[in-house]
């Protein structure tokens, strides 16, 4: 009798996804200053509710100096 090897189903790849499925932030250590603003749109990245370009839009708009 042979035995077959068992195969990986779709989700074991889905364990990544599973904080974020429950609203819980993936955490990172990460230490530093940072303007509300810019903290806040990172936050939102972590629970899923914004996009990462609009955090990075956000990162690169507080870092360069707005000329005027």
């Amino acid at each position: 009798m042979s035995t077959r090897k068992p195969t990986r189903t779709r989700n074991a790849f889905a364990r990544g996804n599973k904080a974020a499925a429950k609203g819980e932030p993936r955490t990172v250590a990460f230490s530093c200053r940072l303007p509300e603003s810019t903290a806040y749109k990172l936050a939102s990245l972590a629970y899923g509710r914004c996009s990462r370009a609009d955090a990075i839009i956000e990162l690169i708009e507080d870092a360069v100096p707005a000329a005027d």
